[in-house]
C-alpha cells in the first residue's frame, strides 16, 4: 500500500467513524449520557482531580474518592489555579493528544505494522469502548497505557534506564503498572531495576515529602489507603475484577456473612491466578520461548479493574514482547 493510499484510507476511516458517532449521539452531551452513568463530561476530573488540585497545598489531605498518590496530586496542582471551564478544555485537548500518541506508538513503534495493518488498527483503535469510556470520564488510563507501551519499546531496544524511570512514573500515578516489574526481575536486569526503584522512591516519597512535608505526606498516603479500603467497588458495574462480577451475579445483599466468605475466597482465588501467571512468565523467560503470545487472566484478578483501566489487560501479552517476534504475528492478520 502506497503512502497516498494509506492516507486516503485513514481519512476515510476517521471520517466514517466520526460521522457514525455524530449520527449515534448528535451532541457531546449525547455521547456523555450514552457512555455509562452520569451526565458530566470528564466526571472524574470535575469530581476528584480538580478539587484535589485546588486543595493539595492547603488541606494536604485527599478529597473523598481520590485514590491516587500525593505525587499525582502535585502533578495536577497547576490546574487548581484555573477556572473549571479552562481546565476541561485543557484536559480534553490533552486526552485527544495522548490518544493520538498512543495509537502511533502502538502501531508504529511497538507492533511495527505495515500500512495495511495500520488501517485495520486505526479502525479498532477509534471504535474501542475503553478509549471512549476513558474520554467520557476524563481518566488517566490512556496516559498510563502510553507509558507502559513506551516502557516496553524502550526495554525491547535496551534503553533500560529511561524504561525504569517511565515505569516508575506510571506506578506513581496508579499502582497497576507495578506488575510489569515481574519480567525484569526474572531477567535480573539490574540497570532497569535500580532505575525503577530510585525513580519510584523519588516520585512517590522524596518529591511529596519535600513539597508537603514528611509527616503530611505520610498522613496523605494513609488517608488514601483508608479511602481505598472503605470504597465500595463491588457494586459498581464498571468493575470487571472477576470477584466483583461474581458477587454481583449471586447477589448476597441479604446474607452479609455468606457475601463476606465468598468475597474472601474470591480474593484469594485472584491471588492464586496472579501467582500462576507469574509462574507462566518465569517458565517462558527461562526457556526463552519465541513467538509466545500467551493470554492471561491476571488482569481481571486485580482489584477495581475498570473499563477505563484497560492498561492492565496488556499484561496478557506484554511481558513477552521483548523476546517475541511481534511483527510476524500481526502482519499475518
Amino acid at each position: 500500500m502506497t503512502k497516498k493510499t494509506f492516507a486516503g484510507f485513514s481519512i476515510l476511516i476517521i471520517t466514517t467513524i466520526c460521522a457514525y458517532y455524530w449520527l449515534q449521539w448528535k451532541t457531546l452531551n449525547g455521547f456523555v449520557t450514552a457512555i455509562d452513568h452520569g451526565d458530566e463530561l470528564f466526571g472524574d476530573l470535575v469530581t476528584f482531580y480538580y478539587p484535589m488540585a485546588q486543595n493539595i497545598f492547603s488541606a494536604k489531605m485527599p478529597v473523598p474518592g481520590y485514590y491516587y498518590s500525593a505525587f499525582f496530586a502535585l502533578l495536577i496542582s497547576p490546574l487548581g489555579t484555573l477556572p473549571i471551564a479552562q481546565v476541561k478544555l485543557i484536559w480534553g485537548i490533552l486526552q485527544v493528544f495522548l490518544a493520538a500518541v498512543l495509537g502511533i506508538v502502538s502501531s508504529e513503534k511497538l507492533l511495527e505494522l505495515p500500512r495495511t495493518g495500520k488501517t485495520f488498527f486505526l479502525f479498532l483503535f477509534l471504535t474501542s469502548f475503553p478509549l471512549l469510556h476513558n474520554f467520557k470520564w476524563g481518566q488517566v488510563s490512556v496516559l498510563i497505557t502510553l507509558c507502559v507501551l513506551t516502557v516496553i519499546w524502550f526495554y525491547k531496544n535496551e534503553y533500560y534506564i529511561p524504561a525504569g524511570i517511565l515505569l516508575a512514573f506510571a506506578v506513581s500515578i496508579k499502582y497497576y503498572p507495578a506488575i510489569f516489574i515481574i519480567y525484569p526481575l526474572f531477567k535480573r536486569n539490574y540497570r532497569f531495576l535500580i532505575s525503577f526503584s530510585l525513580s519510584t522512591l523519588t516520585f512517590l516519597a522524596v518529591i511529596p515529602s519535600i513539597t508537603l512535608g514528611p509527616l503530611e505526606w505520610v498522613n496523605f498516603e494513609k488517608a488514601v489507603s483508608v479511602l481505598i479500603a472503605d470504597a465500595k467497588f463491588a457494586g459498581d458495574v464498571n468493575s470487571q475484577y472477576f470477584g466483583h462480577v461474581i458477587l454481583r451475579m449471586v447477589s448476597l445483599e441479604d446474607a452479609p456473612y455468606k457475601k463476606k466468605v465468598l468475597s474472601t475466597f474470591l480474593e484469594w482465588a485472584g491471588r492464586l491466578v496472579t501467582l500462576i501467571n507469574i509462574g507462566i512468565i518465569w517458565k517462558i523467560q527461562k526457556k526463552q520461548i519465541q513467538d509466545a503470545l500467551i493470554l492471561s487472566t491476571d488482569a481481571f484478578s486485580l482489584p477495581a479493574f475498570y473499563y477505563s483501566d484497560f492498561m492492565v489487560t496488556l499484561f496478557c501479552v506484554s511481558p513477552f514482547f521483548p523476546d517475541c517476534h511481534i511483527r510476524s504475528k500481526f502482519t499475518k492478520l
